[in-house]
């Protein structure tokens, strides 16, 4: 099944609270070019050349916009949440308003323009 198809289903198998705004980040991030939605890990991610970021449905409602290469991005720190993780940072969403739509557009260019460079591995 293609990955388009696996997101949309993912989407339209949650409970309503969610399900429109998962639906409403998906159209987001589709309209970024060269984005390509699959089902990894049981969710939605969202890639370009690689990984970009991927929609986590929250238990407390909402859902969380995860980047995966947020310690390469310290310049959006302030508008991630690293909950104690590494590598991976988010944003979690209640609503999708113009504010929050303009600090997702902020993470998003900064993610895709990161993206486009290599992976920078760190020596042993």
């Amino acid at each position: 099944m293609e990955g388009l198809q696996q997101v949309e289903q993912f989407i339209a198998a949650q409970a309503r609270p969610q399900r429109s705004l998962l639906l409403a980040l998906h159209q987001l991030l589709l309209t970024y070019p060269g984005i390509k939605p699959k089902v990894r890990y049981g969710l939605p991610f969202y890639d370009q050349n690689k990984w970009v970021c991927y929609l986590n449905p929250l238990k407390k409602g909402g859902v969380e916009m995860g980047f995966t290469r947020a310690n390469e991005m310290p310049e959006m720190a302030e508008l991630l949440n690293k909950k104690g993780r590494s590598q991976i940072a988010g944003i979690d969403v209640f609503e999708l308003n113009e504010n929050v739509i303009e600090k997702i557009d902020q993470i998003m260019q900064c993610a895709l323009q990161l993206d486009r460079t290599p992976t920078v591995k760190k020596k042993k």
